[in-house]
């Protein structure tokens, strides 16, 4: 199997955050049990690959459960973050995109004095 890829499962956490209309379940237990297996088995494969030592369902559970105690909630800031610089950058450039092609206002309307109506 291979290893655990978090982008890989993008559609997978995608279906997390949404609801079913039609029946009004959360499928995010569903999905995050999903996520959470594949991670425990990629534990379990570095372990053995790496360290010569074979761990269980229970061991590597824990082990995945105390890293993102550890380093989950810094790990979503920082992806927080990264979203709302894009977020930002991109509604910079629609502003820019929108005002790009605006006529400019002929300069004796612009200097018109305003009448109230």
């Amino acid at each position: 199997m291979a290893p655990f890829q978090p982008l890989r499962h993008a559609g997978v956490l995608r279906k997390a955050c949404r609801f079913d209309n039609a029946v009004g379940v959360s499928f995010s237990a569903l999905a995050f049990r999903d996520v959470r297996e594949e991670a425990v088995q990629s534990i379990q494969r570095y372990f053995t690959e790496q360290l010569d030592e074979r761990i269980g369902n229970i061991q590597a559970g824990a082990l995945l459960g105390f890293f993102l105690e550890e380093i989950g909630p810094a790990v979503y800031n920082l992806a927080v973050q990264e979203a709302l610089e894009r977020l930002q950058t991109r509604v910079a450039e629609l502003d820019y995109e929108c005002h790009r092609g605006a006529v400019p206002v002929p300069e004796e309307i612009r200097q018109a004095p305003i009448v109230p109506g």
